[in-house]
């Protein structure tokens, strides 16, 4: 049961509701490029293989976050999965370039372990804060969201001024949508949900 039979880890992941897939034990494999051999080059499809991990959880990662208040089942997305990229977990404790998930613009590739990597990769795309941005046509501007978000895996520590400010807008803006909505009885209007609204807009 502890190698994993029967679905045992599985289970374990189903019922805590995680959304990834245990990571089983396997012999360590090279991610060749095809048509060629030689283990410099291996580890280049390895590092190759990372990038694209890092980069798809900025594509899709928001689609695995931790958004449902009441818990709703995990999804699974087979494009976050390391071992689709032929990643192993004898892989983990390997260190590779972080391309710029974890270096400013100003200093050179930082290196990694691929454990640190899928943690600051999760924390930032698949928690309670989901981010879809990289439809932008502008480069600079994804970079500096990405520099706001990924330093910080989302996680900004906030005064207690600051939540109290942030709760009273959304009771301003909750009270703004029962008032339209007892008002204006059978009149098209949008919800006030997943867009911002001022406080100035209100009054």
């Amino acid at each position: 049961m502890l190698e994993g039979k029967e679905d045992f880890y599985e289970e374990i992941f189903a019922h805590l509701k995680v959304p990834h897939k245990p990571v089983h034990w396997e012999t360590d494999r090279p991610v060749s490029v095809p048509g060629v051999r030689g283990s410099q080059l291996d580890e280049v499809a390895k590092e190759a293989a990372v990038l694209q991990l890092i980069n798809a959880y900025r594509v899709r990662g928001h689609l695995i976050a931790d958004f449902d208040p009441l818990g709703s089942e995990p999804t699974y997305h087979a494009e976050l999965d390391p071992a689709t990229y032929g990643l192993t977990i004898w892989d983990l404790d390997r260190e590779f370039l972080t391309g710029t998930l974890m270096s400013d613009d100003d200093e050179p590739q930082k290196v990694a372990t691929l454990r640190e990597i899928l943690e600051t990769l999760r924390q930032t795309y698949c928690g309670k804060i989901g981010c879809e941005y990289m439809n932008i046509q502008i480069p600079e501007q994804k970079r500096w969201l990405q520099l706001q978000m990924e330093p910080t895996g989302n996680r900004w520590p906030l005064d207690d001024d600051t939540r109290v400010r942030a709760l009273q807008r959304v009771i301003e803006a909750e009270e703004f949508e029962h008032f339209l909505h007892t008002r204006f009885i059978g009149h098209k209007r949008f919800s006030i949900e997943g867009g911002g609204i001022r406080h100035g807009d209100l009054g």
